[in-house]
């Protein structure tokens, strides 16, 4: 009885415990510390939600590029640069899609956008569309 009144205890407990989050999502809008974003997919549609962005919130730029290894094959690069104007950038002028991550008070900490593009790997086109991947056969048939 004693062990089943500990196990409770602990649930109870560990119930309230907010923890650190990372996800993917659109950034609708930019006020001051206040940041509108949307997690919906394809498949899922959920309602806008606006988060606190923390004080020293940091926002990046990944680019992911191919290099060839030496060997004929592709090596998935990423890079990571920070934008200086932060929320102020003018990359949030529109909606973005990002890679959020959130503290243990569910405020933002730092925003990775990702931009798009079409890399050619061997007769496939590999398109970026923010954190979303999709190969497609190369249109030109080449």
């Amino acid at each position: 009885m004693r062990k089943l009144a500990a196990v409770l205890t602990v649930l109870c407990f560990s119930a309230g415990v907010a923890t650190a989050d990372e996800f993917s999502a659109t950034i609708k809008k930019i006020e001051k510390d206040k940041i509108t974003i949307n997690k919906s997919t394809k498949d899922d549609k959920v309602p806008d939600v606006t988060l606190n962005a923390a004080k020293e919130v940091k926002v990046f730029e990944t680019k992911v590029k191919f290099e060839d290894d030496g060997d004929g094959n592709a090596q998935l690069k990423i890079e990571k640069s920070e934008i200086k104007d932060g929320l102020k950038s003018k990359i949030f002028d529109k909606e973005v899609k990002a890679r959020i991550k959130t503290d243990d008070k569910n405020q933002i900490i730092e925003i990775h956008i990702q931009r798009g593009g079409i890399f050619q790997l061997d007769g496939l086109d590999l398109q970026l569309d923010g954190f979303d991947f999709r190969i497609e056969p190369r249109k030109d048939g080449n």
